[in-house]
């Protein structure tokens, strides 16, 4: 066997001074290493075994404390390397084994029969059995629970809220989705189980074209009569044009009739005069085209009255919301009335005095176009 060398200069104390004087050390086959006991034989044979142990079977002899190991379960002695090292991981092992048997035996105590020393202890099973019966109590309480209101729901009769095949999983599919009510809502379900079938009218508030009725009676106001017979003592006065008109209406057209205003008798020149002033083409045009006009806003309005509602024909719980509606509609309704009646008094005084006017669009732009509202 060739010398082998032993580096020793990477030992060195905390302070950093070397162990060993010489940094490296060779040695042979046989080698006696003798030196005063802490001079640092056991610090040379450990590092020797840390050099070499990788490339040859290096074994230290360290006395012979860590070679036998006592053995109490045998009584004996065990003599091998590390002896007394294993004894002891053996004895650290038997009693974490020993702890896990009395852990296992409680166990085991717990869900099995009590012993007859244990008599007043229960174990879990015996607990769990008592649980059983206690929820199995409950249920039943549960169960006759839903019995007993499913056949007080079904018994009701004033009023009669169920069908006669009603049972309590009917009362149980109910009770997901049911909720707490405040004696109003019950008032007003109940008055709706008793209510008879309603049918309530349907009711359409159609879009009104005002803008086009407007337009039309300008049309009416602002036409203008041209006279065919010009009759100089009226002096283009109208005062003086309506009251020979009136007294065109009332007189008999007799030739000497005395005027009921002023007693004179009446010429049949006169009469001709007068009947063919006002009965010009472009004036019974005129007339004519003032009544149509009148006559259409009239339907209109009456159109509009007759669009009604009873509160009484809706179901209780759809009662507030159909009045809401209908008061939406009673506005327009009013509002459409009285741009009717403007329009109907201004063709009015059109035919009486036959002037010229018109009405100003913006005085009814809120109300020209009406959107389509349906109760």
């Amino acid at each position: 066997m060739d010398e082998i060398k032993i580096d020793l200069s990477e030992h060195q104390f905390l302070d950093g001074i070397s162990v060993f004087k010489q940094p490296a050390v060779e040695i042979k086959h046989k080698n006696f290493v003798f030196a005063k006991n802490g001079s640092g034989k056991s610090t040379f044979a450990s590092i020797v075994d840390q050099e070499l142990s990788k490339k040859f079977d290096v074994r230290i002899y360290n006395g012979f404390d860590t070679m036998l190991g006592e053995n109490e379960n045998l009584n004996a002695f065990a003599l091998s390397v590390n002896a007394n090292a294993n004894e002891k991981l053996i004895e650290e092992k038997q009693k974490s084994l020993n702890t896990q048997n009395i852990e296992l035996s409680r166990v085991l105590s717990e869900i099995g029969e009590s012993s007859a020393d244990d008599q007043d202890k229960k174990n879990l099973s015996k607990r769990l059995q008592e649980a059983n019966k206690r929820v199995a109590e409950k249920q039943k309480v549960i169960e006759d629970f839903y019995t007993v209101s499913a056949a007080e729901i079904k018994n009701m009769s004033d009023p009669q809220i169920s069908g006669t095949a009603y049972n309590k999983n009917n009362f149980k599919n109910e009770i997901r989705v049911a909720a707490k009510l405040q004696d109003d809502d019950i008032s007003l379900l109940k008055e709706t189980v008793k209510t008879d079938e309603k049918v309530a009218k349907r009711i359409t508030w159609q879009e009104l074209n005002l803008a086009g009725y407007l337009n039309s009676t300008n049309d009416i106001l602002e036409s203008k009569v041209e006279e065919k017979t010009r009759i100089l003592r009226f002096n283009n006065d109208q005062d003086k044009i309506n009251f020979a008109e009136s007294g065109l209406k009332i007189h008999e057209h007799r030739e000497g009739e005395l005027c009921v205003f002023c007693g004179n008798p009446i010429s049949k020149e006169t009469f001709e005069e007068l009947e063919a002033y006002f009965s010009a083409d472009e004036v019974e045009q005129l007339k004519e085209r003032i009544e149509l006009g009148k006559k259409k806003i009239s339907n209109l309005v009456a159109d509009v009255h007759n669009i009604s509602n009873e509160s009484s024909d809706f179901y209780p719980d759809f009662r507030t919301k159909a009045v809401s509606l209908w008061d939406q509609v009673s506005v327009q309704k009013q509002e459409v009335i009285h741009f009717c009646e403007v329009l109907e008094n201004s063709l009015s005084d059109k035919e009486i005095f036959l002037i010229n006017k018109n009405l100003s669009l913006s005085r009814f732009q809120k109300m020209l176009t009406f959107r389509n509202i349906t109760v």
